[in-house]
């Protein structure tokens, strides 16, 4: 059997993918890479070889991840752990009997792993120092109407509760000319949404060219799809805002903007080691406030951290009232292998679980007080999924605020004007007037 995997023909694979949309992305590398050996996608009890793609954010999340792999271990099926744990959390991965593990870097090396599991290897590390052009090797959609390309991989800041740094490296930006092609590529597949991923999107920068240049020339492509950029921290959002609100009013990108404060206290950000005071984050939004008043603006929250006071916990919710966010991403601190803050004396987890709990019931109620001002907007959007319910369908507005439309026609991928009757705090429901 050849190692690499290129005389495979016939053989079966299963992916299962944990995580941030960069991670999407890398599956999507994987899947494209496998059918070009020769592979097949196939159901979990069909495959020859499973790959659990794993995420390393939360260590809830890691432990789920890690009994799914001894439930497969156990079932005596071969399996390449892929992913930010193969990295962060090394000696645990590669005990918990796995056959391959292979790092965020040697995506393209997944045929190769592949065939070594099969072959009988136990506890093999396939790991990378180089950062290969992943744009370049996109080739496929992540749905059939939405594609991903990871345009900038890692972090040049070293936040003490992070261990994504770990597994991704610092900041690296791939070249413009693989992230057109890729554009392109998925727009012919069929894409109608191109999502643009990476730990720090803000932080793009390619042969003089950043963020907003970027975005201008994915736009020059001829064919019909929107753009939605992804995270941004807020010292390079803030550095990039003014080249930003430049592309607006613009066809193919999303008013959307996702800055992650973490929390509203500078004493806690500098715990944090986060490199900047909540009032820079305050200050990009009123300024992308200023130019797009309908924009969306989304948030992360930590509560929790062990260095969190009382008064610093209530200036995070007063820094939710003031900036009332479209969206918050609330997040208990949880102590991740080899950070530093990981060293640190816990907060009593009933204090925690209190916080949580208040600021999930504030941010529920910012979050359907901003939706409550969509209704009876009328105006165009593009169906991306198939709802939960028959009938239903789900889509975007020029903001990226999610809509919920109901509908027995078909209309996956089709722009339709659609007018809001009612919302809660995540969508907005409606009903078409008409399609394109």
């Amino acid at each position: 059997m050849d190692v690499k995997g290129a005389s495979l023909p016939q053989l079966k694979y299963y992916i299962e993918t944990y995580g941030c949309a960069a991670n999407q992305a890398d599956s999507s590398i994987m899947k494209n890479i496998l059918e070009n050996k020769g592979w097949s996608e196939s159901d979990e009890n069909e495959a020859d070889v499973i790959i659990i793609n794993t995420c390393g954010v939360k260590k809830p999340t890691e432990d789920k991840i890690l009994y799914r792999i001894n439930e497969i271990v156990k079932g005596k099926r071969p399996i390449v752990v892929a992913g930010c744990l193969t990295r962060i959390d090394r000696e645990r991965i590669i005990g918990s009997g796995c056959n391959v593990a292979i790092d965020v870097r040697s995506v393209d090396r997944i045929a190769e792993a592949a065939a070594m599991s099969l072959n009988g290897a136990r506890g093999e590390l396939i790991t990378s120092d180089l950062v290969a052009d992943k744009p370049a090797m996109i080739g496929r959609t992540l749905s059939p109407t939405i594609g991903v390309i990871e345009v900038q991989e890692g972090c040049n800041y070293n936040c003490t509760f992070c261990a994504t740094k770990f597994s991704r490296g610092a900041n690296h930006s791939f070249p413009v000319a693989g992230i057109i092609r890729a554009a392109s590529e998925l727009a012919r597949q069929g894409a109608v949404e191109i999502w643009l991923t990476g730990q720090d999107v803000a932080a793009y920068y390619y042969e003089g060219k950043r963020l907003p240049e970027l975005l201008e020339q994915i736009s020059s492509i001829q064919s019909d799809f929107k753009i939605r950029a992804g995270m941004m921290t807020p010292p390079f959002a803030k550095a990039i805002t003014k080249g930003m609100l430049s592309l607006f009013p613009s066809r193919h990108v999303y008013q959307f903007f996702h800055v992650p404060v973490q929390s509203g206290s500078d004493c806690v950000l500098n715990d944090m080691k986060r490199g900047y005071r909540s009032s820079l984050f305050e200050g990009v939004v009123n300024s992308i406030r200023e130019k797009l008043p309908s924009s969306t603006i989304e948030t992360d929250v930590i509560v929790g951290y062990p260095t969190e006071t009382e008064d610093d916990f209530n200036a995070t919710l007063s820094l939710l009232e003031r900036v009332n966010p479209a969206s918050v991403n609330l997040s208990k601190f949880w102590p991740m292998p080899g950070t530093s803050a990981s060293k640190l004396k816990p907060l009593d987890s009933r204090i925690v679980s209190r916080r949580s709990k208040e600021a999930y019931d504030l941010i529920l109620k910012i979050m359907n007080k901003s939706n409550e001002k969509w209704l009876g907007w009328e105006g165009e959007v593009l169906i991306t999924e198939r709802g939960s319910r028959k009938g239903t369908w789900k889509g975007r507005n020029f903001s990226y605020k999610q809509v919920v439309v109901f509908s027995e026609m078909e209309m996956l991928g089709r722009s339709i004007t659609a007018k809001i009757e009612s919302v809660d705090s995540v969508n907005l429901y409606a009903k078409p007037y008409g399609t394109n």
